[in-house]
């Protein structure tokens, strides 16, 4: 699942239990900001999510057509298998009481 941090403006700390409760594997940052994600990381107790700068994905471009909904014409077969109760999104709430709560969507 996806979930926003704001590196700028969030604490160490809060950034810091974000990434260990969700045990995130990829942290997509833009390029200024990958100096400040890896001193972040550099403090986790965990696993250490990999860094991919956003300017230098690859993105296809948009297709010529609609996108069809056959997996075997388009290759994505994984795709198909998700549903509405799959997870796409978390965000964290301010934290009341000294630990941010997570939302899942």
């Amino acid at each position: 699942a996806f979930f926003p941090m704001d590196l700028g403006n969030w604490p160490r700390d809060r950034c810091l239990h974000v990434l260990e409760v969700t045990a995130a594997c990829m942290a997509f940052v833009v390029e200024r900001q990958r100096g400040a994600i890896v001193e972040l990381l550099s403090h986790m107790a965990t696993a250490l999510p990999q860094v991919v700068s956003l300017e230098q994905l690859a993105l296809p471009s948009a297709p010529a057509q609609a996108p069809t909904t056959n997996a075997e014409e388009t290759g994505h077969a994984a795709w198909q298998r998700l549903g509405p109760r799959d997870l796409c999104y978390a965000i964290f709430t301010s934290g009341s009481t000294g630990r941010p709560k997570c939302v899942l969507c």
